[in-house]
């Protein structure tokens, strides 16, 4: 199990983690707040059983949604 933080562009923010809810390997999803310092960007907190050259994929694959990058939480 791997947990991530999602960087994504606000307005696509809901969309991201409708989808990643959609998905078998998602244990769970939550919104993790709008950045203080750039409203524009998001983040995404998952937790799931891909690592992070499948979720990588998976989000450049994904049509509209903007994501700037992930992070790997230990």
């Amino acid at each position: 199990m791997n947990n991530f933080i999602i960087d994504v562009e606000t307005q696509d923010k809901n969309n991201l983690i409708r989808r990643l809810s959609r998905l078998k390997d998602t244990i769970s999803c939550e919104d993790g707040g709008i950045y203080h310092f750039d409203k524009s960007y998001s983040q995404v907190w998952l937790e799931t059983n891909w690592d992070s050259e499948k979720l990588e994929n998976w989000l450049y694959n994904t049509k509209n949604i903007n994501y700037v990058g992930i992070v790997l939480m230990k």
